[in-house]
C-alpha cells in the first residue's frame, strides 16, 4: 500500500507542476496582451489629440 501511494505521488507531482507553470505562463501572456492593448489605445488617442 505505502509503495503504491509513493508511486502515485511521484506521478502526480510533475503533472501538477507543469499545470501550474502553464497557468502562470498563460496569465503572464494575458497580462502582457492587456498591457500592450491599453498602451496601443493610449497611443491612438494621443495621436488623435495631436
Amino acid at each position: 500500500m505505502k509503495r503504491n501511494l509513493i508511486k502515485r505521488k511521484r506521478v502526480l507531482r510533475p503533472n501538477s507542476r507543469r499545470r501550474l507553470l502553464l497557468k502562470r505562463v498563460q496569465r503572464k501572456i494575458q497580462l502582457r496582451r492587456q498591457h500592450y492593448h491599453s498602451f496601443d489605445v493610449e497611443c491612438q488617442s494621443m495621436a488623435r489629440a495631436s
